[in-house]
């Protein structure tokens, strides 16, 4: 973990921060009641009881300095009033621009509230491999669980874990074609029968269970999943530490059966069909970090309410359970429309998380305590690009709506934080009448590069090539969410190592196809060094074979070693294929410490090298 990371007092329920004392033009810009307020930013400020107007802060001149151009847009302020309504566009902050701007300018307000900057996963170091980092991401518990209930060992749930991997890089291919022995010189498929069985393998896939445990209520056929995904949230909570700003979405678990546990059908999915779990990732990473199934009607109503959802609704109770983790970080949350509940927006801010929201019209009616009709009306006519803005109260807490005329419609977003005034590169879009130049504010910057995160996610896990489902088409509804399980943690590790490890090797980057062949061959190389420790360890207690790693030939007329002795074979000098990965020499040599296995020179080299490595 990061070490050296100062934690700043947290906030308290209304917001406030005990030290050090918050500047009052900065207090006044997040809603916080600043009992001294300074002389000059008093003067800026409006009084809400008054007609407001309406400042369009978007065509500033980004080499004004701030108080220039406060003050050449208090000169030009006007009142304006929405066509065909009585009432004005009433909320807006005010004519100043002054508190906007000093607000999140230099992230003030989110460094006092002690929120870390980047994203952090603790114990991985700069020298691990693939495998290092894909059983670190996976949950210690489930891990425990599933070996105990389908008694398979760890080492040979890696080496599954591993033929899955494979035979996902190669898609379209029938699962026995991997096992077969006689094929073709130039045949790519991988010699998976050198890693396990096949029978082996069909063994696993048909034992393989989450939990034997009978469920507490009858006929909860999601017990078992709530546990899984209540100790993958509890696993990434104390290895990862996510970065500054996270998006909350949804990803969907492909299955095709009707009449599974909590099916949905999301027609505007990619894959419709199946299991939806609520996700949030964190946006430097990339990393999904917590998740919720979505139980629908299979949640039997014997089970207590979820937490916060007696208060805020489902869908309230859900933001707020998948955000209490970094609650008083300061962290930035970016929702799509689907979570845009003002209530639980101004919650949010209340537990000192900054939020942004899209604002959508969904079927008759807007999100409540929002004037969406007016909005929309107000910004007919408006230039494309410049952004304007307005300040309503909910629940006591201040949120700021943001309005931007793009191409062929209105964007309209919600927010507990930024300012109008544009900042960052420019941009263009083309319209009927040529080329318009505009530039986003940091809230509308903060939603764009936020909003795809979770999907990026999915599209690793289901969309670029064929995901584990294909190479592990199970019918099995408890399977399938393990599977789920396995191809999420797949993703984190592949993001985790390219954030964290090769950007600090200065290594080239891998692609997915890359880092899942490669993943797989650093699980068997792994699995196959924890079997033959355990079968040394074996064989020191017993007191049979030295510790050293000779190379040993095979007497005369024996073959295979069972553990005590040579089987008897009439070939006086058989050999035998080498335990290497990929190689398919024959010898007659096996290493002092496991004669079971025989290894020609190369190959022992390595044996040797990563028996040290190990210890």
């Amino acid at each position: 973990m990061l070490q050296g990371i100062l934690h700043a007092p947290l906030p308290s329920a209304d917001g406030l921060v005990a030290s050090p004392p918050m500047p009052a033009a900065q207090a006044a810009a997040v809603g916080i009641a600043a009992p001294d307020v300074e002389p000059a930013a008093a003067a800026m400020l409006v009084d809400a009881t008054e007609p407001v107007s309406v400042v369009e802060e978007g065509d500033w001149d980004m080499d004004e300095t701030v108080e220039d151009a406060a003050g050449e847009k208090v000169a030009e302020a006007v009142n304006v009033e929405l066509a065909g309504n009585d009432e004005p566009y009433t909320g807006f902050v005010g004519p100043s621009p002054l508190p906007w701007a000093h607000i999140l300018e230099e992230d003030a307000f989110r460094t006092q509230c002690g929120y870390m900057r980047s994203a952090d996963l603790k114990g991985i170091g700069l020298y691990v491999t693939l495998a290092d980092v894909f059983r670190q991401l996976f949950p210690h518990t489930t891990l425990q669980r599933i070996l105990r209930v389908s008694k398979v060992s760890e080492v040979e749930f890696w080496k599954f874990v591993a033929c899955l991997q494979l035979m996902a890089t190669y898609p379209g291919r029938r699962r026995e074609e991997f096992w077969e022995k006689d094929r073709l010189l130039w045949d790519p498929l991988p010699p998976l029968h050198r890693i396990m069985s096949f029978r082996r393998f069909r063994n696993i896939t048909e034992n393989l269970c989450l939990s034997d445990a009978p469920p507490i209520i009858p006929k909860d056929e999601v017990q078992p999943i709530r546990e899984m995904q209540h100790e993958f949230n509890e696993h990434m909570h104390n290895i990862f530490e996510p970065g500054t700003r996270v998006c909350l979405d949804e990803s969907m678990n492909t299955f095709d059966n009707e009449t599974c546990p909590a099916f949905v059908h999301v027609e505007r999915k990619p894959h419709p069909n199946g299991n939806e779990y609520h996700t949030i990732a964190d946006v430097e990473t990339k990393i999904i970090y917590r998740m919720e199934i979505v139980e629908g009607k299979s949640r039997p109503a014997e089970l207590p309410v979820p937490k916060h959802q007696a208060d805020f609704g489902k869908m309230g109770g859900l933001v707020l359970r998948m955000t209490e983790s970094i609650w008083h970080s300061g962290r930035i949350v970016a929702m799509d429309s689907a979570f845009c509940l003002l209530e639980t927006v101004a919650k949010l801010r209340e537990q000192g998380l900054f939020c942004v929201t899209v604002a959508k019209k969904h079927g008759k009616y807007w999100p409540r305590h929002f004037k969406g009709d007016h909005v929309q009306e107000f910004m007919q006519g408006k230039p494309i690009g410049k952004i304007f803005g307005y300040e309503m109260e909910v629940k006591e807490q201040p949120l700021r709506v943001f309005s931007v005329n793009h191409n062929t419609y209105a964007f309209l977003a919600v927010a507990t934080y930024g300012v109008t005034a544009p900042s960052g590169p420019a941009r263009r879009v083309r319209t009927a009448t040529g080329l318009v130049t505009y530039a986003r504010s940091n809230v509308l910057r903060d939603y764009y590069e936020a909003r795809h995160v979770v999907d990026d996610n999915n599209r690793l896990r289901q969309g670029q090539m064929a995901g584990l489902d294909d190479a592990w088409p199970c019918k099995s509804w408890h399977k399938r969410q393990l599977l789920f399980l396995i191809a999420l943690v797949e993703v984190n590790s592949f993001l985790a190592h390219r954030h964290f490890v090769l950007t600090r090797k200065h290594a080239p980057l891998l692609t997915f196809a890359e880092f899942r062949r490669n993943c797989a061959h650093s699980l068997i190389q792994l699995s196959s060094i924890e079997d033959d420790a355990a079968a040394t360890d074996h064989t020191r207690r017993s007191g049979r074979v030295q510790a050293e790693h000779q190379l040993i030939s095979i007497p005369r007329k024996r073959g295979k070693w069972d553990g005590a002795d040579w089987s008897e074979v009439n070939q006086p000098w058989q050999q035998q294929r080498c335990s290497g990965i990929a190689c398919s020499k024959r010898t007659r040599r096996v290493c002092s410490c496991n004669k079971a296995k025989a290894w020609c020179l190369p190959c022992h080299a390595l044996h040797v090298e990563h028996s040290h490595v190990r210890k």
